[in-house]
């Protein structure tokens, strides 16, 4: 898909020159609401309760598989089998259909089996153990925390923005970001089924992080045993993570504006360098496809002669020009 890149002459100079556009931090930007989402601490509580979950019931189920292979009376073996038997069937069930995650043992279960384990006789050194052990992780879990949900709270500090919009004959993007029509429209060809690449949503309302929800789907996933790579580009989950960071006032809706996003982690990925740049702010530069250049309706003939010497023979250079009779732009 084509997607539009304005900005001043010199900066489309180097853009040209460099094939790469900036990323920038989305607390450089001039909208002081853009990528700040609304943050519920109810529903943060909802979310560290359900990973508690997750976390319980994959330590149980080890715990308890290890203890299986211990134990000596057929009586506690076939109330440990019943334990797992739940657990394997509720993880056939979400590899089968993955659902959000609700949590197959508690605490209350497990103290239930152990008070069964008394009934049958003393206790073993094997049940002792797995007792201390999940008496353990039930303090760990009460004063733990979870240092995913603050990352994920703190991502607008992580990421970096390249801002694009669906159109080039916009009145006041030129005046906005085109240097008042003496810059450049730069037209980018990008794959629209890129993973860093989102359409951006306009609303009245600042959306809420929805936190609860995020947790459940992505430990139902986890739960399935999937593979980590996979749960983290997993469609379903992407626009929960990303749509607080691609929704803002209707305002801005003229803007029609598409964003690449990246996180600090994915430049390591793609192999992208950080540049201190002029104005003292960091920023990555990303390599992109160039396939038209505009230039603004009141572009000087020299820096046009400027661009013709350093646009590739096959990118087409276009001169916008101002409609003789209607407040548009031509070319």
């Amino acid at each position: 898909m084509k997607l539009y890149k304005y900005t001043r002459f010199d900066i489309g100079k180097q853009i040209i020159s460099s094939s790469q556009i900036a990323l920038s931090k989305p607390q450089d930007f001039n909208d002081p609401f853009d990528c700040i989402p609304v943050l519920d601490s109810g529903e943060m509580q909802k979310a560290i309760d359900v990973m508690n979950g997750y976390l319980l019931d994959t330590q149980i189920f080890q715990i308890l598989k290890e203890l299986k292979g211990q134990l000596k009376k057929r009586g506690q073996r076939m109330l440990v089998s019943f334990v797992l038997a739940e657990f394997r069937f509720a993880q056939k069930l979400a590899k089968t259909k993955p659902v959000p995650y609700r949590p197959v043992c508690d605490f209350g279960k497990i103290n239930k089996l152990f008070r069964a384990f008394e009934k049958t006789g003393a206790f073993t050194p094997e049940q002792i153990n797995a007792k201390n052990k999940l008496s353990a992780i039930q303090k760990l879990m009460e004063h733990h925390e979870w240092n995913i949900l603050t990352d994920m709270m703190n991502m607008r500090d992580k990421m970096y923005v390249g801002c694009l919009s669906a159109t080039y004959e916009s009145i006041l993007m030129w005046s906005y970001y085109g240097q008042d029509h003496h810059g450049v429209c730069i037209e980018i060809e990008i794959d629209e089924n890129s993973e860093y690449l989102s359409k951006v949503k306009y609303q009245v309302d600042r959306p809420t992080m929805q936190l609860e929800k995020l947790m459940r789907d992505f430990c139902g996933k986890m739960f399935a045993q999937m593979d980590m790579s996979n749960v983290s580009k997993d469609p379903t989950l992407l626009p929960l993570v990303v749509q607080p960071y691609i929704t803002k006032a209707k305002d801005w809706e003229h803007e029609r504006e598409y964003r690449l996003i990246y996180l600090e982690n994915d430049f390591i990925k793609e192999g992208f360098k950080k540049c201190v740049c002029s104005d003292d702010k960091e920023r990555y530069f990303c390599p992109i496809k160039i396939t038209k250049v505009f230039c603004g309706a009141s572009m000087s003939e020299d820096n046009k002669k400027a661009l013709r010497d350093i646009i590739p023979s096959e990118i087409e250079m276009v001169e916008m020009q101002i409609s003789g009779n209607k407040y548009e732009l031509m070319h």
